[in-house]
């Protein structure tokens, strides 16, 4: 395993461990010496001993790592501190200082500092601490991460890759899977063991019972929740053992969901040629996880079901309104007839009046009277009896969608929703005996949980209307389930909020210790001490923005009118930005074939090595990367591999082979990180920064219509019309795409932020994100904070969102001529009082104790009542004040936004003109296919970014070395998001892929417009 286990690329670990190279800005900041060090400098006599000295300080406090070099190796640095310091010296800049002279330097650089060397007894603490880590996540590079951040805030001198690699990192993942597998022996009997052989054996359905297992549905259809019942009864006996199992194996749920992810993806045949006590605990946790993603989607249905069968009803009503109406309408004509009856002489006084009636039902039906009479008097239709007449005509419905659900669910409540769990075990034990509920006495069934209002709609002349009372039921278990009240504890999605963090009782014995080896400084501070900087500071903002506005200092606050109670209306004047794709830069250089371009890249970044065949690395099957190449064209620009095939040199046999073999999320994933972390190395890159030193990035989710109904496409006719579709919500740094997911068009995007930022594995890390109104809830701002992520959305309707404004102090104690006014007192208290469970929801984000987007998607939603929520909501609502006030005091922050979110939007139409062949519409079943083909695009994105940020690079070291001031200042404004010089589509040539080769000349005379 040693030998074996890779953490970083070359690239990465040269990037790491190599000496920095500085350019004359960084060269100036990082050879800059305070007094302490100017002292410890001038205790060597030499000038090229200092000079030496100066070099280690620099290059130590650029990486905090020590580096054996020789002069020459870095002349331009030693020219610069040579020149800077020693002016009155001609120093021989060759050589290097003797071995004890470095070491004792180095010495020196650490006591002043503070760092110290991982000696032996650091080493031992660190392999313990890789060994924690492994229970955390056993994938390498996240030991690797997290124990350079220790290091760091240890001030602890990084080991040298291979200390890492072979002896910590290692040894730690080694030891965790001697754990694990002595766990095994102890804990698995036979029993057990034979029923997770039978996974990997069992063939009674034409397919081994694991592999029917790791199917997922593709839509909420009858027959595919059947499926997902039956395989939930398949599991039951394996899921028991794993629920007997998992707490006492003491990993993570990261891990648990990593282990089970092994077994859903690798083939019944790699697993056995895996050792078994390891398969045994990935068949474990896939047991446990893939119970609870049925039970998710059994529950997703029912909840669509409803919510279906709402709209139907809805829209039933409503026509029945209108014909009620109509027929009013047309019927009312006849009135004048049936009135003339009562004058007409012919007609004696002394006819029985049985006689006019029936001459008035010739007249009119007597059907109809009743209506008309009501349409006459203004009588309307009760619009929410109509919706009980409806639910109460669709009984098979019910029975077929809803109920087998229904049954197949295990629902239990917080505290105070009783009645509704009652009446749900009544029913489902009603329902058991297989009789129709229309032969039930409704004394039967419990009805504490119907509210009065609804009494009416539920009972006629005393008597409960059963198939109402079915409907309701299921309706507001709904309801409650939404609410966080009632919930399915066998879940990811769905069970109770405290089951998605750390249990109660762990947090309590192990705070401090959680929160010691979390990296987020806030976490350790006390609340007071919180709560105090933050009151400086907004009460600082609120009367500098104030004031600011009543002085006519902010030019883009524009007074509008006044309301009625004497206060202003106002607006905010935006700057314009127009930043444009395909800059007219790009038009110099001759169109490259899509394929060229992908084969070129990877001889510059080795993105294609990132996929490894599912078999594993040792597999002999080895294919020809052209082949990889053209089956990531195939899903990424929607051709699909048979199409691929028809237009290309390769069959389409060919590209299945590749496509089954090496696309998988995993391997997408590295070649994606693979092509960002080289992009951000590349010279342009920096200048990319929308402030100086600053990554802004943003998000935003780009619509794309599905052919087919899958599990997570929904109705949308904004973005739709009459079809379905989802959304790829996409987080863009720098022009790049460096984190996406696809998700339902119905989810909202705020639940998602997080998310994207804190899963980022790329180098490219920002500091500040914005969104569209959109990407905004009730605990971004909070959460993010808690992170060291600075919110900052752009809002278009700011005098609105002005209105709301909270501070430290009572709103009457304030300038009441004011224009921002405070609209209530934030609650200290509560903050206070609950921020021992505020630390407890932020320190499971950070332990990924679920996924991140089901913690916030809660938050946002939870019961008004909790007082947790409530607590993290007053806090977000200070930090989101503060926002409120910079965004109107602060011209370039808005404008910052502005340009963050225009990035986003221009790396969608060039995805949208990758993406673009049969509609640019997703043409798979599953979501697993939808994010694969989203991997592709940007993948393919990512590729030509990556050539059009080189293409900038070279011209603008060109122009550096001339010295064209002015050439270099167009170079910089020139957005990487241009494909007009990439053919994308046309007949496709992968067997003779070759860059133009006129190129480097076209690029030696290139000029930015």
């Amino acid at each position: 395993m040693t030998k074996q286990l890779s953490i970083l690329s070359q690239d990465e670990i040269n990037n790491l461990y190599s000496l920095p190279k500085f350019d004359p800005e960084s060269r100036a900041n990082y050879f800059q010496l305070n007094e302490q060090e100017t002292a410890a400098m001038k205790q060597y006599g030499r000038a090229l001993t200092r000079l030496y000295f100066i070099l280690q300080l620099g290059y130590f406090k650029a990486k905090t790592q020590f580096f054996v070099f020789d002069l020459e190796e870095v002349s331009s640095d030693s020219r610069y501190v040579s020149k800077h310091y020693f002016p009155e010296h001609i120093l021989r800049l060759q050589g290097r200082i003797s071995k004890p002279t470095r070491l004792m330097q180095q010495q020196v650089i650490l006591t002043i500092s503070g760092y110290k060397v991982a000696d032996k007894k650091i080493r031992k603490a660190l392999l313990d601490k890789a060994e924690k880590l492994a229970r955390i996540h056993s994938k390498p590079i996240y030991i690797f991460r997290e124990i350079m951040n220790y290091l760091e805030q240890q001030k602890i001198l990084l080991p040298g890759y291979s200390v890492m690699q072979k002896h910590i990192i290692a040894q730690g993942l080694i030891h965790e899977r001697q754990r694990l597998e002595a766990f095994i022996d102890k804990h698995l009997s036979q029993e057990d063991s034979e029923r997770l052989e039978n996974l990997l054996e069992n063939k009674s359905m034409g397919i081994y019972l694991l592999t029917y297992l790791q199917q997922e549905p593709n839509s909420f259809m009858y027959y595919q929740m059947r499926s997902q019942m039956l395989r939930k009864k398949h599991m039951k006996q394996i899921h028991e053992l794993a629920q007997k199992l998992i707490p006492k194996m003491e990993i993570s749920n990261e891990n648990i969901r990593y282990y089970s992810s092994l077994a859903g993806h690798y083939s019944v045949y790699k697993l056995n040629r895996m050792k078994r006590k390891m398969v045994y605990i990935y068949l474990i946790c896939f047991a446990y996880s893939r119970y609870r993603h049925i039970n998710d989607s059994m529950v997703e249905a029912f909840k669509h079901y409803v919510r279906s069968y709402e709209t139907e009803a809805e829209a039933w009503s409503k026509q029945s309104i209108y014909t009620y109406q109509l027929e009013g309408m047309k019927q009312l004509s006849k009135v004048p007839q049936i009135l003339k009856l009562f004058t007409d002489q012919k007609i004696e006084d002394s006819l029985h009046f049985g006689l006019v009636r029936k001459k008035a039902f010739k007249i009119l039906a007597k059907n109809f009277f009743l209506t008309l009479s009501d349409y006459i008097t203004k009588n309307s239709l009760d619009k929410k009896e109509l919706k009980w007449v409806f639910y109460e005509s669709i009984p098979r419905q019910i029975s077929l969608n809803l109920r087998s659900l229904f049954m197949n669910l295990h629902f239990e409540a917080l505290a105070g929703h009783t009645h509704l769990l009652n009446a749900t075990k009544k029913l489902k034990e009603l329902l058991s005996k297989s009789k129709p509920l229309t032969k039930v006495s409704p004394e039967l069934f419990p009805c504490q949980f119907i509210a009065p209002h609804l009494k009416k709609y539920l009972y006629k002349n005393g008597i409960l209307q059963v198939k109402r009372y079915e409907f309701l039921l299921l309706r507001s278990l709904r309801n409650k389930i939404e609410s966080g009240d009632i919930f399915i504890p066998e879940s990811f999605g769905f069970k109770s909020f405290d089951q998605d963090l750390i249990s109660k009782s762990y947090w309590e014995a192990n705070k401090t210790d959680i929160i010691a080896r979390l990296d987020l400084p806030k976490l350790k501070q006390s609340p007071k001490e919180i709560l105090s900087e933050l009151e400086s500071k907004l009460e600082q903002k609120f009367k500098k923005v104030n004031d600011a506005i009543l002085k006519g200092k902010n030019e883009y606050v524009k007074i509008t009118g006044q309301k009625a109670d004497g206060s202003h209306k106002w607006q905010l004047d935006y700057p314009k930005i127009s930043d444009k794709v395909n800059h007219s830069f790009f038009d110099q250089f001759s169109s490259i074939p899509i394929a060229s371009l992908m084969d070129w890249v990877d001889q510059q970044t080795g993105f294609l090595a990132q996929f490894s065949h599912i078999l594993g690395k040792n597999v002999s099957q080895k294919i020809p990367k052209h082949q990889l190449i053209a089956s990531i064209l195939a899903l990424g620009t929607n051709h699909g591999v048979g199409k691929m095939g028809q237009i290309s040199d390769l069959t389409s046999q060919q590209l299945r082979t590749a496509r089954s073999n090496f696309l998988r999320a995993e391997t997408l994933e590295k070649a994606n990180i693979k092509i960002v972390n080289a992009t951000s190395r590349l010279p342009m890159f920096k200048y990319y920064n929308i402030e100086e030193d600053v990554v802004h990035s943003s998000s935003d989710g780009q619509k794309f219509k599905t052919q087919f109904h899958t599990f997570n496409s929904r109705y949308s006719p904004k973005y739709f019309g009459l079809g379905k579709g989802i959304s790829d919500y996409t987080l863009v740094a720098n022009h790049i795409p460096v984190n996406a997911r696809i998700i339902g068009a119905h989810e909202h995007e705020s639940y998602f932020v997080f998310d994207l930022l804190f899963n980022n594995q790329t180098q490219i890390q920002p500091e500040i994100h914005s969104t569209d109104t959109d990407g905004t809830n009730q605990v971004n701002f909070a959460i993010l904070d808690f992170f060291g992520y600075q919110f900052a959305p752009r809002y278009k309707s700011i005098s609105s969102k002005a209105k709301i404004l909270y501070t430290f102090k009572h709103p009457n104690q304030y300038d009441q001529g004011y224009l921002l006014k405070s609209t209530r007192k934030i609650k200290l208290k509560l903050i206070e009082e609950e921020w021992d469970n505020i630390q407890r929801i932020i320190a499971s984000l950070a332990l990924k104790t679920t996924t991140q987007s089901t913690i916030i998607k809660k938050l946002a939603a939870y019961a008004r009542n909790n007082r947790t929520r409530k607590a993290l909501v007053e806090y977000d609502k200070i930090l989101k004040t503060i926002y409120l006030l910079e965004y109107i005091d602060s011209p370039s922050l808005r404008r910052n936004v502005q340009k963050a979110l225009n990035r986003g939007e221009e790396y969608h139409q060039l995805k949208r003109h990758i993406f673009y062949v049969h509609g640019g519409k997703f043409r798979v079943h599953t979501m697993q296919e939808q994010q694969l083909i989203a991997d592709c695009t940007h993948l393919i994105a990512n590729v030509i970014i990556y050539y059009n940020t080189w293409l900038l690079s070279q011209n603008l070291s060109k122009n550096q070395k001339g010295g064209d001031e002015i050439e270099i200042e167009k170079i910089k404004k020139i957005a990487p998001v241009a494909w007009q010089h990439v053919n994308v589509y046309g007949t496709y040539k992968f067997t003779t892929m070759e860059f133009p080769l006129e190129f480097e000349q076209i690029l030696e005379n290139a000029t930015a417009p």
